[in-house]
């Protein structure tokens, strides 16, 4: 399994996963990968006992099966696989023999996109591309701060019995590629985490020093942008709703495992009651574990400790496709919004589609006028299978 998934990681490469992840200890969330077993069992209820005390394992049949995971890694040219192969192993001797240092500063950021197999992937080609190019402009040979690796996971990361889940199920795979940044033998520094929806536009910024370069760079777990009110300011008494489509995780940060696995676990559970409509809910119930509201009122962060928690992303560095200076989200607007009552429902779905595709191919023109050198090196974009 780990050297599956070490040959899947240096070479641009496609793995097809199952979607349920070995179980483990919770006794050994700390010492080893954290994350839980991705299965659950419901109970029968007996018709003779109205106490439930008989209850039994229930059998599911599902009219039909989700399709398996599908990985697939990126990474700017061979000779960077290469020495990745040689940090790893240094790393690992490092372990064995703590004394050896280690040789590199490199940041070493991962980008993760995601969708399910519906139209939606179509959206996920341009994303995945421009996350692509991003990694050519500062994986190049001209830049030794920062190595980057793209993947893109497609498909529906928690899928009870195995049964096809509704589309709006795959955002739980976000969480998925967290869970593996965080478990990953290649030690990323940084996550990057994009919807099918969003576009890397701002391509000279060093994502690993959005704060800035101050002292405070790693003091956090996740940046966002926060969700806007509708006068268009921030509820600053509700810090932690900030948007789920664009975060930034500190993968050192020693609260990132305990947020992800909290993360999942709400999600999870909606998921198994059947109240699932997005992640970005269950974010914030992992995020507002960490405030508390004192006697006037003023929002605060527990125990008044500088945990570092969160960091907002202000000044549009994140923003809808018509603002983002740095990453940009083509949701839906509202002159593209269908009337799902009508029996036209889906030809307006599609039209949807076309019209947030239109202006990602737009925005991936601007791209290609600024950076073409990266952009023939990346090339055409990735296809995806939709159904």
């Amino acid at each position: 399994m780990e050297s599956a998934r070490f040959e899947a990681l240096i070479r641009n490469s496609v793995t097809m996963t199952n979607r349920l992840l070995p179980e483990v200890d919770q006794a050994s969330i700390e010492e080893e990968l954290f994350v839980p077993s991705l299965e659950y069992r419901i109970d029968g209820i007996n018709q003779y006992d109205s106490h439930g005390k008989n209850a039994f394992e229930a059998h599911v049949y599902c009219e039909k099966f989700e399709k398996d995971l599908r990985w697939e890694w990126w990474r700017p040219n061979e000779e960077d696989d290469q020495k990745e192969e040689q940090l790893i192993r240094l790393l690992r001797q490092n372990e064995r023999n703590p004394v050896v240092p280690t040789t590199t500063t490199r940041k070493r950021l991962l980008i993760g996109v995601s969708s399910g197999y519906d139209d939606r992937a179509r959206l996920l080609e341009r994303a995945v591309w421009s996350a692509r190019v991003y990694a050519a402009i500062w994986s190049g040979e001209k830049n030794n701060d920062m190595d980057v690796t793209v993947v893109a996971l497609q498909g529906t990361a928690f899928s009870p019995h195995g049964c096809k889940a509704p589309p709006s199920h795959s955002s739980i795979d976000k969480i998925r590629v967290l869970f593996e940044a965080i478990d990953s033998d290649t030690r990323y520094d940084r996550l990057l985490l994009l919807d099918a929806d969003a576009m890397i536009y701002g391509m000279d910024t060093d994502l690993t020093s959005l704060l800035g370069g101050n002292d405070d760079d790693d003091d956090f777990v996740v940046m966002g942008p926060q969700i806007l009110g509708k006068d268009g300011k921030r509820d600053k008494n509700r810090p932690w709703e900030i948007s789920s489509g664009m975060t930034f995780w500190n993968l050192e940060h020693s609260l990132t495992p305990t947020v992800a696995l909290d993360w999942f676990n709400y999600a999870k559970n909606a998921i198994i009651r059947g109240s699932y409509r997005s992640d970005q809910k269950y974010l914030h119930k992992a995020l507002q574990q960490y405030y508390s509201t004192n006697q006037y009122g003023v929002v605060k962060r527990n125990n008044n400790r500088d945990i570092g928690i969160l960091q907002v992303l202000t000044d549009n560095k994140f923003d809808e496709d018509s603002r983002g200076t740095i990453v940009k989200q083509f949701g839906v607007m509202e002159n593209e919004n269908s009337d799902t009552d009508s029996n036209d429902a889906k030809n307006g779905r599609d039209k949807q589609i076309e019209a947030r595709l239109a202006r990602m191919e737009e925005t991936a023109r601007q791209i290609y006028a600024r950076y073409p050198k990266a952009c023939k090196k990346v090339g055409a974009p990735p296809r995806y299978e939709t159904s």
